[in-house]
């Protein structure tokens, strides 16, 4: 952590970005991506302040002496600590009016967000993204710490089970919790594309999980994560993004274009691609026989094995 820039914070200094909201964060931390996420999705914006929890700083650890990360800092208002006090204050703070907010209006509602959060931030936390970080991420800072293999696979095994239920759920309803999207679908997400980049989610063999996760991914305010890169340790090999956009299309423009993202697939060596379809206009009767011959039955892509999710038009 850099001291000069986070020093005024312990101590109450005013500085003159304080008019913005600030969030000392991990890139990588669930937590952090958690309150980034409901910030980005209530328009407010938001300062990043890089950290590393794990170095204990003593300037970090006089307003957090458990050594953890997402801390939101507010001008006006004492540093909030931990994810639940953050969730809480923006919440309170900042929660909008003219369009619908994150907590469900009904009570049972309400119940069922509350008890899959609680899943993911602390029964999936514990059993599964807390280790996995350890080991992929804090240990890089570690002199003489080493990977334990085990611990992986235990990690990864406990993340295959928890999937199944997440699948179950995603098959019998739009959203983790219910037909409306709520934060327990955002800490899913959090945890999730934390996993997913250091490679660790098998989303071959969760369908259902992988087509609500393609949905939340398109909402605008899942940029602030797309970006995010660790030095030093690069994505895992990941999937190419295709979003259509409103127009005509002249009668080769899909077949250039799926042509050419199987040659970016082939070339970054991925077998998967993400397409969101929700602003383009139907296929045509030519573009759905071109696409049935040369992409589906893999004219188009040869010997490649491609995994495709759709949301949107058919």
């Amino acid at each position: 952590m850099k001291r000069a820039a986070c020093s005024p914070i312990w101590q109450g200094a005013p500085r003159i970005r304080d008019f913005m909201l600030r969030l000392l964060q991990h890139r990588l931390d669930p937590a952090s991506r958690l309150v980034r996420l409901m910030c980005a999705e209530y328009g407010v914006q938001l300062e990043l302040e890089d950290i590393k929890p794990w170095s204990r700083d003593p300037a970090l650890l006089e307003i957090n002496p458990a050594a953890t990360g997402c801390i939101l800092v507010d001008a006006g208002e004492g540093p909030v600590v931990g994810v639940l006090g953050a969730v809480h204050a923006i919440e309170e703070r900042y929660s909008p009016t003219a369009v619908a907010g994150l907590f469900p209006a009904q009570a049972r509602d309400r119940a069922e967000m509350w008890r899959l959060l609680e899943w993911v931030l602390v029964k999936l936390n514990d059993e599964v993204t807390r280790y996995i970080i350890e080991e992929k991420i804090v240990k890089r800072d570690r002199r003489g710490a080493s990977i334990e293999p085990g611990v992986l696979r235990v990690a990864k095994a406990n993340l295959a089970e928890h999937l199944l239920y997440f699948n179950w759920l995603f098959a019998t309803r739009h959203w983790i919790a219910g037909d409306t999207m709520t934060l327990a679908d955002f800490a899913l997400a959090a945890h999730l594309s934390c996993l997913d980049y250091m490679g660790d989610v098998a989303w071959d063999n969760s369908a259902e999980t992988r087509q609500w996760y393609a949905r939340i991914k398109s909402r605008p305010a899942f940029r602030t994560l797309l970006n995010d890169r660790i030095p030093g340790m690069p994505a895992a090999a990941g999937y190419a993004e295709l979003r259509y956009l409103p127009g005509k299309r002249q009668p080769a423009d899909l077949s250039l274009l799926l042509t050419q993202l199987g040659r970016l697939l082939s070339l970054r060596g991925w077998h998967k691609f993400l397409a969101d379809n929700r602003q383009m206009a139907p296929f045509t009767a030519a573009e759905k026989e071109w696409f049935i011959t040369n992409w589906l039955k893999g004219q188009a892509l040869r010997a490649l094995d491609v995994i495709g999710v759709g949301y949107g038009h058919a």
